[in-house]
């Protein structure tokens, strides 16, 4: 179960680093899901909280890492 909820995330929520920070509701998994579009730690979020509708103990694990494959211009949204 945990495989395909992995999988259904990963592959039927698109990747997008330039959802707005603006908002805390951006990580809320309803937002996602209705959004269909967002970066990793909603997408995080959303997988967390499909686990545990499922019975699956989960949790979120956050790491600062630096993204050395982002742009200029995505570096200077995020500030």
């Amino acid at each position: 179960m945990a495989v395909h909820l992995y999988l259904a995330v990963r592959d039927g929520i698109l990747y997008d680093p330039y959802v707005p920070f603006i908002c805390p509701s951006i990580i809320e998994p309803a937002y996602v899901l209705k959004r269909g579009r967002s970066f990793c730690v909603p997408k995080a979020s959303l997988l967390c909280a499909l686990g545990r509708a499922c019975g699956i103990p989960s949790r979120v694990g956050l790491a600062d890492v630096r993204n050395h494959l982002a742009t200029k211009q995505l570096i200077d949204s995020w500030e």
